[in-house]
């Protein structure tokens, strides 16, 4: 297996961009989603694939994204998260609306500020301002999501051990459960994206509750996603 790219690299931003690509030519997505908005999230992922590429011509891949392959990013993300808002957020979806926030927390990376100054246009500030009812709406979404799968993975984890497969009722519980990871990934990548915009040194209780319009139990499911976290996924947060 190769490296892991460098956090904020354009060689992390263009395999992230190649895997919504594939995400949305999931059958998964294709069923949850008008084919309008299937078309246009390949669009704007070959488009960020196609200026990734143009931008890292130079073969310095673990440098960061060059000022003209951002707009293209935040176009992407853009389209992403956007979808919480069009259809129920279902493991594979759970998961592009994930990939979208990763995109916006991979440009917002700390190691890359100075990179990021030298640009001619804050091309982040403005997404994110156009995103915000989206992540308020996001962050209660996730919330809910976790609270109706509680039951069913705590149904799973009571079950009794037994010997013989055609007797074990655990592969009916899967999709709940994987269907919860996909949801808990999705809390990490959005509170880390929150994280970023505020500056980690910014991060507060008071900045955390008015994120979560000062709904603690939201709060507490989003924290809880971002401890659940299983090992080797924190790679770049």
């Amino acid at each position: 297996a190769g490296a892991t790219p460098t956090p904020g690299s354009r060689e992390a931003l263009l395999a992230l961009a190649e895997r919504i690509s594939r995400i949305t030519r999931s059958q998964p997505a294709v069923d949850a989603l008008p084919q309008m908005d299937i078309d246009q999230l390949q669009h704007r992922a070959g488009e960020a694939v196609a200026t990734l590429n143009v931008a890292a011509a130079d073969g310095v891949l673990a440098a960061p994204p060059m000022e003209s392959a951002t707009p293209a990013l935040c176009a992407l993300a853009v389209e992403c998260i956007k979808v919480v808002e069009r259809a129920e957020l279902s493991t594979q979806l759970a998961r592009l609306v994930s990939a979208g926030c990763e995109v916006l927390a991979e440009l917002l990376d700390p190691r890359t500020r100075e990179h990021r100054a030298t640009w001619s246009f804050n091309w982040l500030d403005e997404t994110l301002e156009e995103l915000s009812d989206q992540l308020d709406f996001l962050a209660l979404e996730v919330y809910c999501g976790l609270g109706r799968l509680e039951g069913a993975v705590l149904e799973s984890e009571e079950l009794p051990v037994v010997m013989d497969p055609d007797q074990d009722a655990f592969g009916s519980y899967w999709g709940s459960i994987e269907h919860r990871q996909a949801l808990q990934e999705l809390s990490t990548w959005l509170l880390c994206l929150v994280f970023r915009a505020l500056s980690y040194g910014a991060v507060t209780a008071r900045n955390l509750m008015e994120f979560a319009n000062h709904d603690l139990l939201c709060l507490c499911a989003l924290l809880r996603g971002l401890l659940a976290v299983r090992p080797g996924f924190e790679e770049g947060l």
